[in-house]
């Protein structure tokens, strides 16, 4: 008996002994386990706080981004209000100086219209004589800086360099300098000034029929210019030379109208006196020479005016 129980527990020591060796791999397998558990959460807890401060950096990005846009957007109302602002003001200021300039020129359209057989006080409007719509420049504004840029001191120059060139009655060489200056220049201070001698300098050159070309453009680009007044004289003298009397006639008549007051008013209506003369008119040019005398008793042209009222038999 005692030896059948000592061969059944030899014969179990090596079981035992697997069993303790498998119960302690099945112990290490559970730390293990344990172990990666942990791991597990730790990595988990890791992604998540990763996901959070991935999600709040898209949200801070795109708030900015938003940001940004809404100021874009205000700054860009702002200045379209502003823009919108001025707008409206030189849109008062162009309605304003076209009902003076349509006030203007009514009294011209009254008188121009006597020198036409076809014409119909009745049925005039502003500006019909006037070739149409009143073309309207806006004045550039003029930026004073303290110190001049070199394209400023170049300009100057060279508007100096074709005004001693006019002033030295060197009129071919002055009509290429200010030629030479607009295209240079063409929005310049000096220019629209420029235009002024162009058209002079084909005066004195006697190209008259470029001359009125010359002086229909500066009185386009400058409508409130204070040479406008010689400017309209000066084409009414371009148009006699070329014997265009009634349109030598409104040209005068726009020098007259101009400035009534100037020292130049006088000459423009004795001038326009001869013109109406011309066409046949001598009722009205009469009339009108004799105003010069009435107007203007002390006017250089007085003495001329007398003369030619005895010429044309005046009553």
């Amino acid at each position: 008996m005692y030896r059948f129980i000592g061969i059944t527990i030899l014969c179990l020591l090596p079981l035992m002994a697997q069993a303790e060796t498998l119960n302690q791999t099945l112990n290490e397998i559970g730390q293990r386990l344990k172990s990666l558990v942990v791991d597990i959460q730790r990595l988990s807890s890791e992604a998540d706080r990763l996901s959070q401060e991935a999600k709040k950096a898209r949200e801070e990005k795109s708030e900015a981004i938003t940001e940004t846009s809404l100021d874009r957007i205000q700054t860009i109302g702002n200045e379209l209000q502003s823009m919108t602002a001025k707008v409206e003001k030189l849109e008062f200021q162009l309605n304003k100086l076209t009902t003076d300039s349509a006030k203007r020129f009514d009294d011209i359209e009254f008188r121009l219209c006597e020198l036409e057989d076809d014409c119909d006080i009745n049925q005039l409007n502003s500006s019909t004589f006037i070739g149409g719509d009143l073309k309207i420049v806006i004045p550039k504004s003029k930026v004073v800086n303290d110190s001049k840029n070199e394209l400023a001191i170049a300009e100057e120059a060279d508007y100096a360099a074709a005004e001693t060139a006019f002033g030295n009655k060197q009129f071919d060489e002055a009509l290429i300098k200010f030629k030479l200056f607009v295209d240079a220049y063409p929005e310049g201070d000096l220019t629209n000034k420029a235009y002024y001698f162009i058209a002079e300098s084909l005066f004195a050159l006697e190209k008259w029929a470029e001359a009125v070309e010359g002086y229909s453009i500066f009185i386009d680009f400058n409508p409130e210019s204070e040479l406008l007044g010689e400017a309209y004289f000066e084409q009414g003298q371009a148009f006699a030379s070329l014997e265009r009397w009634t349109d030598a006639a409104r040209s005068y008549l726009g020098a007259f109208s101009y400035d009534r007051e100037s020292i130049i008013a006088p000459n423009a209506l004795y001038y326009l006196g001869l013109s109406l003369d011309k066409i046949g008119q001598r009722q009205e040019a009469c009339q009108t020479v004799n105003e010069v005398v009435v107007r203007y008793p002390d006017a250089p042209i007085i003495s001329t005016a007398i003369n030619q009222m005895q010429i044309m038999e005046c009553s």
